[in-house]
């Protein structure tokens, strides 16, 4: 975040970043805190696993460098007790549904939006490239097979076919 979205100029963070946000309500130490199982999935704990306070004080601190104008989404608050599982409670499997389906259509709409501006970028390479096709398929409706240059042709495709055949360039009066 520090070195990234923050150094972009505000119109670009806008397409840069999609922040998502959940909050979980109610008593976890109630459920057993961070000796319950399910509990330790949703929590930031330290090695001695105890609640990690470093942790939510870091992750607030990033939320609040996030500009305004950056996209977001919030959730919440689902109700903690008696424990939270999509497997058990149908309440939370919409919850999770709901994020899954908002974060798919987000990061199909970013990737189109990034296709559509990739398509209007004008590559000189590609340019040049197709200039040289196109005036070599005119050249070639034109073209009558001769003799000599039956040869020259036979000797190309040989070349090319063989072992150690690399690409390389005839030139000749047009």
């Amino acid at each position: 975040l520090c070195r990234g979205l923050l150094w972009l100029p505000p119109e670009r963070q806008k397409q840069a970043a999609l922040v998502y946000s959940r909050k979980i309500e109610g008593d976890l130490t109630e459920w057993g805190g961070p000796k319950n199982a399910i509990a330790q999935q949703y929590l930031d704990l330290n090695q001695d696993g105890v609640l990690d306070s470093e942790a939510h004080t870091m992750v607030a601190e990033m939320g609040s460098m996030i500009p305004e104008h950056v996209p977001k989404r919030s959730y919440g608050p689902l109700q903690w007790g008696p424990g939270i599982s999509p497997d058990t409670k149908d309440e939370h499997k919409q919850y999770l549904a709901q994020i899954a389906d908002d974060f798919s259509q987000d990061l199909l709409e970013s990737v189109k939006q990034a296709v559509r501006v990739a398509a209007v970028k004008r590559d000189f390479v590609v340019e040049e490239i197709q200039h040289h096709l196109r005036f070599a398929l005119t050249r070639a409706r034109g073209f009558c097979q001769t003799a000599s240059t039956q040869i020259c042709c036979d000797a190309v495709n040989t070349y090319l076919a063989s072992e150690g055949g690399q690409g390389y360039v005839i030139h000749a009066c047009s």
